[in-house]
């Protein structure tokens, strides 16, 4: 068990098992996992999770901003730690091998937004190929 998912689980609520086993596969993740790619990993690891708990852990661990969720072009959620990170930067998509990630580093340009509009959030994904499969091409 991650003491670091549990703290962090812990400013927000109660620590369950189910919240803190999520958490730490998605701050172990390289890139954004779908509900699918969660629950495949929770069970090959003999972690028994129902799919509504964990939806309904995803949505808690986005709405205590711990993680976040990224749009997909398949119309599929996919799920990034976010503990650190702003809701405003870059995600991207590799068209070859399905991975999202996020470019924290990389910050989208802002539109500036008519009077009496206030801006929240942003989600911009980046559709191309990714340095690891550039390189076999």
């Amino acid at each position: 068990m991650s003491p670091e998912a549990e703290k962090l689980i812990k400013i927000h609520g109660r620590a369950t098992q189910a919240r803190i086993s999520i958490l730490e596969l998605l701050l172990r993740a390289s890139h954004a996992l779908s509900h699918a790619e969660i629950e495949s990993a929770l069970l090959s690891s003999d972690q028994q999770i129902d799919r509504v708990t964990i939806y309904r852990v995803l949505e808690w661990l986005v709405e205590k901003n711990v993680a976040h969720k990224i749009p997909g072009k398949d119309r599929t959620w996919r799920y990034s730690a976010a503990y650190q990170e702003t809701h405003h930067h870059v995600h991207f998509h590799c068209t070859q091998c399905d991975q999202t990630v996020c470019l924290s580093s990389t910050k989208p340009d802002l539109i500036r937004l008519p009077k009496g509009y206030q801006f929240e959030e942003s989600m911009l994904v980046i559709e191309g190929i990714c340095p690891r499969c550039s390189s076999r091409m």
